[in-house]
């Protein structure tokens, strides 16, 4: 500390040694006044290190005055909040053991300033010997959201959490320590993220440390979910809210693994579901005291045990043949961190290098002296041209093929063991190491993308480690770093290999992570295989390589060379590339890389954070809605029929709805206030049967630019897979479109729904959707392998329950039998036949219930089979076809 602060400190030491207090008190008594004493010299340095601006300031520092919400702020989230249509209670399990009772009672005050009012607090004393803490409980404010369970016998804090989910009555858990702090709107974000995803299991938030002066520090900002990262620490930590069916069905906490107990829950959990939402904020504030974990990781020795005992569990429940090993960096510092490694002998791969023949045979050379891995055969491709490594890799008959630039080299044996360890784990399809140069700083860790992707941290000095560690641990990435790629041959024939005409020298390797993504595969990064690349630097080295995100703060007023412009892993990608590659992907934000952090510092905490609390909209969006047809006996068309006129009845929207022909519907619309556009489209039938052609294409999209022109929509949504060309048109006007898919096409019925024509543009839709929308997740995985924005959301939703109502009023129960009634148009997609095939094997053993299919249109093949086969069973009595019917 500085001189002038030295009075203080010695006060607060002589204080702290308790020698005063020694004689005739009780040891928990003196032990607490020394913790007072500890926590009060704390204090007073960051308060007097702050009035004296002896810490500079910080971007955390910026952030924090940025995102402080106001009493007016949080009043506007609990008006917002009482209009959600989900209300879930949240339980929040708090275990308390001899807490400094300050500390308590700001935990528990955290809660109560909560601006979503649907929580309940559940403390579960684990037999507290301090008699302050035991009477801080004792004084708990009295409000019938708090619960408190005095256990009889202590029994550490995975048996006092479960003791706390024992009183716990809500849909969802969340998880709070007995002396952190939870921001004021931690549990409105949570409860605002499940307005759009109901169907979240698991969520967790970025967050902060809080010193015992108040002062915060050290943001951790997270990706979104990465099941590698998990495996490496436990990186979702806090603020973690857990549905609680969920909770049970993974066993809740495991006594034995105190200390990593969280991340051995979360491993359970994430085993059960990959519902897994990421709130990008910071909603915890983890305190940290001279004793806490958040101080230093060697505090407590047992979370190393432990956390790796929990890991090595879930391997052993995955089947996962790997071995554990505590990397370098994290042994030197006495962290927590894991890595992966596997055996010498796995499957064969093929290593192909592609590059100048001198550095391609000095690549190969290092590969056969440095690798322990025995099952490989080295490839030379002295062909520069991206697609000279599908002609080599056409020939293969290798498992793995691994993609190497000439010029990067292994450093480390065991590189190529890890980076099959890695591509083995379920869902994975590309892999990647840590790139370094001759002087050790990082040329690449992953690929982070932006409107020009680019290699993470790339220049950045290893010393000591990277933004929490993400470049020496294993983590999913979008695409992996260039010069290093690995992946399963069958995968890479499944995708047609590489896209050298559209993407050249340099962004082949993202396209091919990117379209692996959309068959549902994750890119992972592999800090732990290290390479070295003696191509020579491009000068910079202070940690860029990620530009132009969405949102970003302005350019570095000298931003040194972008990926484009020729940076160290020989990326030379064009403006062209680029172009082509924000066309099939769009230049949204990365999943992987948090919006907190700069978009032109690699990884570094960005200072402008944006207001928690938007503006509120001074008028309704105005939304296009459109659908195929404007009929009153098809649920398509009267799903969003049912949307439109109850947004408009919220008054969300200033709502209008396009169809390509008139209809009997469009007095509905109107008696619901929604403006109704039914131009006479020549080619109407197209919007159903896909059977377009070219030039009918190209006249359609003329028509809806100038429906699009006249509207002037702000958001596009088009109601069907067979409105696809709005979604088109939308773009090319640069209005925000929303494709929502009804139609349950499996691929292969897909390719003869459509012509050869209609199917390839229909599947460019998908790209150019900002939102594509399904009603269930099991729609949504048949059309997975199209999900290369992923951009893809499940929002369930369906019709209204008014006309089954009034169906069952208008045909009256006459008998005891079940009735079983399913609506929807009576056709091929819906296989009402089948239905009709179960009715038949359950009539063998039972006759006591009706089957009414509604929606048989006069004049389809299908409805002759169905009736047909009806006959043929025997089924008149017991299976009833009913007209379509509004």
């Amino acid at each position: 500390p500085p001189r002038w602060l030295s009075p203080a400190v010695t006060l607060g030491r002589s204080i702290a040694s308790g020698e005063a207090l020694a004689a005739g008190w009780w040891s928990a008594r003196v032990r607490r006044y020394r913790e007072k004493a500890i926590q009060a010299r704390l204090r007073v340095r960051d308060k007097l290190l702050i009035r004296a601006r002896h810490r500079p300031r910080t971007t955390h520092d910026a952030y924090v005055d940025r995102t402080t919400l106001t009493p007016a702020d949080l009043r506007a989230m609990a008006d917002r909040a009482a209009r959600f249509r989900f209300k879930p209670t949240i339980s929040i399990l708090v275990p308390v053991f001899n807490v400094d009772p300050r500390w308590l009672t700001e935990c528990v005050e955290s809660v109560r300033r909560q601006a979503y009012p649907h929580w309940e607090l559940c403390l579960a004393d684990d037999a507290s010997t301090d008699p302050a803490t035991r009477a801080a409980l004792d004084r708990l404010p009295r409000d019938g959201r708090i619960k408190l369970i005095r256990r009889p016998v202590n029994g550490h804090i995975c048996a006092a959490t479960n003791s706390a989910a024992e009183v716990a009555t809500g849909e969802f858990l969340a998880l709070l320590d007995n002396d952190d702090v939870l921001a004021p709107h931690a549990l409105y974000a949570v409860a605002e993220l499940l307005q759009s995803h109901p169907d979240a299991d698991l969520i967790y938030s970025d967050e902060d440390k809080i010193g015992a002066g108040g002062m915060r520090y050290d943001p951790q900002f997270k990706p979104d979910w990465s099941p590698e990262l998990l495996l490496s620490y436990n990186y979702v930590n806090h603020f973690t809210v857990i549905r609680r069916s969920v909770f049970e069905r993974a066993g809740r906490f495991r006594e034995g693994y105190e200390g990593s107990q969280d991340h051995d829950l979360l491993l359970r959990v994430t085993e059960l579901t990959d519902r897994v939402r990421h709130v990008p904020e910071v909603l915890y504030h983890w305190r940290s005291l001279p004793s806490s974990t958040a101080s230093t990781a060697g505090v407590k020795q047992y979370v190393h045990t432990s956390g790796q005992k929990a890991v090595a569990d879930a391997l052993a429940r995955r089947k996962i043949t790997a071995s554990l090993y505590v990397p370098e960096f994290a042994e030197r510092l006495g962290l927590p961190i894991l890595g992966l490694d596997g055996p010498d002998d796995g499957p064969p791969v093929a290593v192909i290098v592609r590059g100048a023949t001198a550095d391609a045979a000095r690549t190969v050379r290092a590969v056969r002296q440095t690798t322990a891995y025995k099952n490989y055969s080295a490839y030379l491709v002295i062909d520069d041209a991206p697609d000279a490594l599908n002609r080599l890799a056409a020939g293969r008959t290798e498992e793995y093929l691994l993609f190497l630039e000439a010029g990067i080299e292994p450093t480390d044996p065991r590189w190529l063991s890890r980076l099959v360890a890695h591509a083995k784990l379920p869902g994975v399809g590309a892999v990647g190491g840590l790139i370094r140069d001759s002087e050790g700083r990082i040329v690449s860790a992953g690929t982070v993308l932006g409107t020009a992707p680019g290699d993470a941290f790339d220049g950045q000095s290893p010393d000591p480690v990277s933004y929490y560690f993400y470049a020496e641990v294993a983590r999913t990435v979008s695409a992996t770093g260039h010069g290093c790629l690995l992946t399963r041959r069958d995968l890479f024939d499944r995708v047609g290999g590489f896209d050298a005409d559209r993407f050249g020298q340099s962004l082949y390797d993202v396209d091919y992570c990117l379209r692996l993504a959309g068959l549902g595969l994750r890119s992972v990064h592999v800090g732990g295989a290290e390479l070295s690349s003696s191509l020579p630097p491009w000068g910079g080295g202070s940690g860029w390589g990620v530009s132009n995100l969405p949102g970003a703060t302005p350019p570095h007023p000298n931003p040194p060379p972008r990926r484009g412009e020729g940076t160290r892993t020989g990326r030379h990608d064009t403006p062209t590339e680029q172009r082509a590659l924000r066309a099939a992907y769009g230049d949204g934000p990365d999943p992987y890389y948090n919006p907190n952090l700069s978009a032109w510092d690699s990884f570094a905490p960005r200072s402008d954070a944006p207001h928690l609390v938007p503006a509120a909209p001074a008028e309704p969006v105005r939304v296009l809605f459109a659908t195929h047809n404007l009929t009153a006996f098809e649920g398509a068309p009267k799903i969003i029929q049912d949307v439109a006129a109850g947004l408009s009845r919220r008054g969300a929207v200033d709502a209008a709805v396009f169809a390509p022909a008139p209809g009997k519907a469009a007095a509905a619309y109107k008696a619901a206030g929604v403006r109704v556009i039914a131009d006479e489209a020549p080619f109407a039938a197209r919007f159903v049967d896909g059977l377009w052609t070219p030039s009918e294409y190209e006249a359609t999209q003329k028509q809806l630019a100038r429906v699009i022109r006249e509207a002037r929509p702000q958001v596009v949504l088009a109601n069907t897979l067979g409105m696809f060309p709005l979604v088109e048109a939308a773009a090319r006007q640069r209005v925000p479109g929303i494709l929502a898919v009804q139609e349950s096409y499996p691929a292969e019925l897909l390719a003869r729904m459509y012509s050869p024509f209609g199917r390839w543009r229909c599947e460019r839709a998908f790209l150019f959707a900002d939102r594509v929308i399904f009603a269930s997740r099991s729609c949504a995985e048949l059309y997975a392998r199209l999900d290369g924005r992923k951009n893809f959301e499940v929002i369930h939703n369906g019709l209204s329950a008014a006309p089954f109502d009034e169906y069952r009023r208008k045909v009256p129960k006459t008998d005891d039998r079940l009735r079983i009634v399913t609506v929807g148009t009576v056709c091929e997609r819906k296989a009402q036949h089948v239905l009709v095939e179960a009715a038949a094997k359950l009539t063998k053993e039972r006759r006591d219930f009706t089957c009414h299919l509604v929606g048989a249109r006069e004049g389809l093949p299908y409805l002759s089979y169905v009736c047909n086969l009806i006959r043929a069973r025997g089924l008149g009595d017991v299976v009833e076809v009913v007209p379509e019917t509004p």
